[in-house]
């Protein structure tokens, strides 16, 4: 008996992101077996064993009386029992007083740094055969959902992992394959695109793999309440001013997911805020501030940001650039302004997969983005200054030709409605099907 009173007061549960060297933990939110240790138990010698952990778990259990901190280092914040890590992190944290050197989600969220590892053409041809089994998955998710079939959402957290690795290798990879998509079925690829996206920020704001995935899955479950909407709702959303009939879909999700018995109460929560806005202007609750969930404010911000690139009705298409302006105008007030700068520098005033202007008036697409000098990416040129469309498409770029004197560069940029789709999957065809090599120097085209 006294042993286990013993055992109790030495254990102490806390989240994976709180662990900090020279903590032992004893146990894991799941069996030793499902993962590598050989052992069961482990000391943190350093911040690798902490972001193995992350992979694995959201929450672990530490032995306070083996761990070899001093006691008030062990004073972390305890999760309570069944209440998720999200509620508990974001219980006591008052709702508009951001600061950028005292908002804390960073120290809590940002566990990671990726480092671009595979070139994009290579990147592409893997992460292809990914793409369309995550487009097919999602088509028949939502189709069988509609119709109130039995669904095995497994498949699709599977495959979502392996987007997710993907993305952390080269994030050009899945962006460019969403752009070039032929919009078969509209609610089907945007919510393929807010995965990406998800994936993209995610990254940059240096989310562990659990997490990634966790955002990446969220972002495509949303599209279950949206399948449902009709066209003329859908045409209609305004985002200032959502309808009734459009808020729906968040309850509308959440009652479907539940139906199929899915448990995973992290992304139910998730998708139930993600609407919800930091000035409290959202819905369903008009919750706010950082009351909402942290990655329902990411997903928001991304959500946010697609549909107005490439709102349900294409018409009403802004560039990025014109979208990124728009979303500073909007820190802090709907938005976290720390999430916006980092959503800046993840996306880009000019995103892989986006049309621009360059100087001599040809219109192009991004096909690669160099993360520190933003305007000298890679560019596929698709028309010439006077809008005659080119039936050989090579890839340009910037950045060396400036080394070489060459004074091309992007002048603004373009909204997605202003190239058809078919053209860019034109010149991906062309470039991925020709065994030369498609690269290019600007005195080698005819502009």
């Amino acid at each position: 008996m006294g042993t286990k009173n013993m055992w109790q007061v030495s254990e102490q549960k806390i989240e994976v992101r709180q662990l900090q060297v020279g903590m032992y933990v004893c146990r894991l939110d799941l069996p030793w077996s499902d993962t590598d240790y050989l052992l069961q138990g482990l000391k943190i010698k350093n911040r690798v064993d902490i972001s193995k952990l992350t992979s694995y778990c959201q929450y672990v259990y530490i032995d306070v009386n083996k761990s070899s901190l001093q006691k008030t280092a062990l004073k972390v914040s305890r999760i309570p029992p069944k209440v998720s890590a999200n509620k508990t992190h974001n219980a006591k944290r008052k709702p508009l007083t951001f600061h950028p050197a005292r908002d804390n989600w960073v120290k809590k969220h940002s566990v990671e740094h990726y480092a671009v590892s595979t070139q994009t053409k290579s990147e592409i041809k893997t992460a292809l055969p990914v793409f369309n089994d995550i487009e097919h998955q999602v088509s028949k998710l939502l189709e069988r959902m509609t119709h109130n079939r039995s669904v095995n959402i497994e498949e699709l957290v599977d495959r979502t992992s392996d987007m997710v690795e993907s993305i952390i290798r080269n994030p050009d990879a899945f962006a460019w394959l969403s752009r070039i998509r032929e919009n078969r079925a509209p609610i089907y690829l945007h919510t393929v695109r807010l995965a990406v996206w998800g994936g993209i920020v995610g990254r940059q704001l240096g989310l562990n793999r659990f997490s990634l995935t966790h955002l990446t899955m969220t972002l495509l479950m949303t599209g279950i309440g949206k399948s449902l909407q009709d066209e003329y709702t859908l045409m209609k959303y305004k985002r200032e001013r959502p309808s009734m009939e459009y808020q729906s879909h968040v309850n509308e999700t959440i009652y479907h997911l539940s139906q199929f018995h899915f448990s995973c109460e992290s992304i139910l929560q998730t998708l139930q805020n993600y609407c919800e806005r930091y000035d409290g202007s959202g819905f369903p609750a008009g919750i706010k501030g950082n009351a909402i969930p942290f990655l329902s404010r990411v997903a928001g911000l991304i959500e946010t940001f697609e549909l107005m690139i490439n709102p349900y009705n294409p018409v009403k298409a802004i560039s990025p650039a014109n979208a990124i302006a728009k979303l500073n105008a909007l820190k802090d007030v709907q938005f976290d302004g720390s999430l916006v700068e980092e959503f800046i520098k993840a996306v880009g005033l000019y995103p892989t997969g986006s049309l621009v202007e360059l100087n001599n008036g040809a219109i192009g697409v991004i096909f690669t983005q160099s993360y520190e000098k933003r305007l000298r990416a890679s560019v596929i040129p698709l028309t010439h200054d006077k809008g005659q469309r080119y039936t050989s498409f090579k890839i340009l770029d910037l950045g060396y030709n400036a080394e070489e004197g060459e004074s091309l560069h992007i002048k603004r940029g373009v909204a997605s409605n202003h190239v058809p789709v078919s053209v860019l999957n034109k010149a991906h065809e062309y470039i991925f099907n020709r065994r030369q090599k498609p690269w290019s120097r600007v005195r080698d085209l005819i502009l």
